[in-house]
C-alpha cells in the first residue's frame, strides 16, 4: 500500500503541478482545458490565483511521493487537505457552478490517493522514519 500511496502522490503532483503551471501561464487556455469558456479578467485573475495553490500543492505531493516516511506529519495532512478540496469541488458540483466531467479528473485522482495514504497509515505501512543510532 505504501508503493500505491507513493505512486499516486507522484501522479497527483504532476498533475496539479502542470494544471497550475497551465493556469497561470495562460488562463485561457487553462479555461479551456476546464471547459469554462473565455475567462474575464477577474476570472483569469482568479485562474491564475488557484494555479499557484496547484502548484504549491504539488511541491507537497512530490515530497510526500519522494520521501513519506521522512515527514510524518505530511500524509495526516495531505489527506485532510485533499478531503478539504474534494468538499469544495464537490460543492461547486453540487451548486451547479461545474459540472463533474469539467473536475472529474482531478477529484479521482485525489480520491484514490487519500483512500492509499489512509490504508498505508492505518495499516502501519507508512511509519516515521528514525534517526540512525
Amino acid at each position: 500500500m505504501r508503493r500505491i500511496a507513493r505512486v499516486l502522490a507522484g501522479v497527483n503532483a504532476v498533475y496539479q503541478g502542470l494544471a497550475g503551471i497551465l493556469c497561470i501561464a495562460s488562463p485561457p487556455l487553462a479555461a479551456g482545458a476546464f471547459k469554462i469558456g473565455e475567462p474575464s479578467p477577474v476570472v483569469a485573475a482568479l485562474i491564475r490565483i488557484a494555479g499557484g495553490l496547484l502548484v504549491g500543492n504539488a511541491l507537497w505531493l512530490g515530497l510526500l511521493a519522494r520521501a513519506p516516511e521522512a515527514h510524518p506529519l505530511l500524509a495526516p495532512l495531505v489527506i485532510a487537505g485533499s478531503a478539504l478540496n474534494l468538499t469544495a469541488d464537490a460543492a461547486i458540483i453540487f451548486a451547479s457552478d461545474m459540472r463533474f466531467d469539467q473536475l472529474g479528473a482531478g477529484m479521482v485522482l485525489q480520491l484514490l490517493l487519500v483512500a492509499a495514504l489512509a490504508a498505508a497509515l492505518f495499516s502501519g505501512a507508512l511509519r516515521a522514519a528514525h534517526p540512525g543510532p
